[in-house]
């Protein structure tokens, strides 16, 4: 396929080519040819043979096989060759309605994105029809004719026709919209026609589409085509049966919907409801009091003259970002009922005015996390549950944070989880050298006989923030304060094994006497000489 092919606003074929491309050329060489042109517009409603396009054209039928091989080999013409009355026919279908060319430097314009999900005719999740009807697969016919209970065959999802002549049959698409979009168009394309014993050219029927529950629109089939083989109908199909249908397609858009590009009803896409639900259901069927009750013929992709099963695509481009509030993460409900903010229209965000200095209460509206739509919560963040989740080291779920909250006490405000400050402990004195309990090998400075420091934890002052001690740190400063007091009064332990040694040295410092002092080393005498 040469360029891009899509369909347009009103159903058409569209093929896009660019001026640059090398494939483009082939296509404007096939272009440029008045009797390629006459063929195409031959083509634009019907499908024809070689022979039957030369004797409209007049032309001799090697023209215009080497026209259609150029159409062809553009990818403007699909040619399949056929059985006929006499051997193999070149069959010739056009393919595109409409071809547009970009020149160099042209804008690209953001084309939507379409979604299409194909569903067998067969694979319909209900059915309550009336006779006549049955089920055709592509070998042969599936259950009994004209027995409504053989639509619930096991096999009736390899059905390729499907005909009843009154009722209707469900089907379920899946929903593959994605999030954070905005659909466009929504389209519905299926071969069909009505329903009449064997065929008959003038049988209409009010044929109607319900989507979501929601009626559509209702198209009026003209007759029940046959009496010439389709193109797609097997050969153990009986000729006098129906053969083939029409290709119709309902379009549905935000201003209504569409038959064949002809405006048919006012529905729009938003009664329809496609987002936010998960499967988008599908009813093609025939009303018990419409106008023409005259049945219907489904074709899947092995019946009739089109490939084609019940087809449902959907255009959608991505969803405009809408402005949030500088104090939350979510856009606002409503706009702001000051009167300066009525200036900025269009705008559904409110806490913007606030910044701009535009409302009446921007600060209030900052402080407290709201924007001027007072029916918003304010938003606090989750309290903080550490590295194990919501749950603790057991497995037990935590308890919620709880709220502090100020009191007045001591003539201060403090909160719950803080401890009242005691007054300070009174100092007892300790032995005269008794070292301290910290492992300080110092000896007391500046205490005397009978008084030592005390191994009490200093207090603080009223008033000041004590924090909370560890209960092991707690207990060693207890025992210390203990047996301090125990040495102070000796009956610790401390005390009955240092008192005879600090007796024993007190003692020998009373009663050893002062030892006399060195005599002074004599004078070295001179030895007389003897006379």
């Amino acid at each position: 396929m040469n360029g891009r092919s899509q369909e347009d606003a009103h159903g058409y074929r569209e093929l896009t080519l660019e001026a640059q491309a090398a494939a483009s050329a082939a296509v404007l060489k096939a272009l440029a040819s008045q009797p390629r042109l006459r063929i195409l517009e031959l083509l634009a409603d019907r499908i024809l043979n070689v022979s039957e396009v030369a004797e409209a054209l007049g032309s001799p039928v090697s023209t215009v096989t080497s026209h259609v091989t150029v159409l062809e080999e553009a990818g403007l013409l699909r040619a399949e060759m056929k059985p006929g009355e006499r051997g193999l026919q070149k069959v010739c279908q056009r393919v595109y309605d409409r071809v547009r060319l970009e020149l160099p430097g042209s804008a690209k314009r953001d084309e939507p994105t379409t979604l299409t999900v194909s569903m067998p005719v067969g694979a319909y999740v209900d059915a309550e029809v009336v006779p006549t009807c049955g089920l055709a697969g592509p070998d042969a016919l599936i259950g009994l004719v004209d027995d409504p209970a053989s639509f619930f065959e096991p096999g009736h999802a390899e059905a390729s026709l499907v005909w009843f002549r009154q009722g209707r049959l469900s089907y379920r698409f899946p929903n593959r919209l994605p999030p954070r979009t905005v659909p466009e168009v929504l389209r519905l394309r299926a071969e069909l026609c009505s329903e009449a014993p064997m065929h008959h050219d003038d049988w209409p029927s009010d044929i109607t589409v319900w989507i979501n529950d929601v009626r559509v629109a209702t198209w009026t089939s003209p007759a029940d085509f046959g009496g010439q083989r389709g193109m797609l109908t097997p050969s153990w199909w009986d000729e006098r049966n129906s053969q083939f249908g029409l290709l119709k397609e309902w379009r549905v858009t935000q201003e209504g919907t569409w038959i064949d590009g002809v405006r048919v009803s006012d529905v729009t896409l938003d009664e329809l409801a496609i987002k936010g639900r998960r499967t988008i259901d599908v009813r093609i069927g025939v009303e018990a009091d419409a106008t023409h009750v005259g049945g219907i013929n489904l074709f899947g992709r092995r019946f009739g003259n089109y490939p084609e099963d019940l087809t449902l695509s959907v255009a959608y481009r991505p969803a405009p970002r809408r402005p949030t509030c500088a104090s939350r993460s979510r856009p606002c409900a409503r706009p702001a009922r000051s009167g300066n903010d009525a200036s900025i229209r269009g705008l559904v965000l409110t806490d913007v005015a606030c910044i701009a200095g535009l409302s009446r209460r921007p600060a209030r509206a900052l402080r407290s996390g709201r924007c001027a739509d007072r029916s918003l919560p304010r938003r606090r963040d989750p309290p903080y549950q550490g590295r194990r989740g919501a749950r603790g080291a057991r497995g037990r779920p935590r308890r919620p944070a709880r709220r502090r909250s100020s009191t007045r006490r001591h003539g201060r405000a403090r909160s719950r989880n803080q401890r009242v400050p005691r007054a300070p402990l009174p100092r007892r004195p300790l032995a005269p050298r008794q070292r301290d309990r910290r492992g300080d090998p110092r000896p007391l400075s500046g205490a005397g006989p009978g008084v030592a420091r005390s191994h009490a934890p200093r207090q603080p002052a009223r008033g000041r923030h004590v924090p909370q001690l560890q209960p092991a740190l707690a207990r060693r400063r207890r025992r210390a304060r203990g047996t301090a007091r125990r040495d102070a009064r000796g009956t610790g332990r401390g005390a009955l094994v240092r008192a005879p040694v600090q007796r024993r040295r007190a003692g020998a410092a009373r009663v050893a006497p002062r030892q006399p002092p060195l005599p002074a080393r004599p004078a070295q005498l001179r030895p007389v000489p003897r006379s």
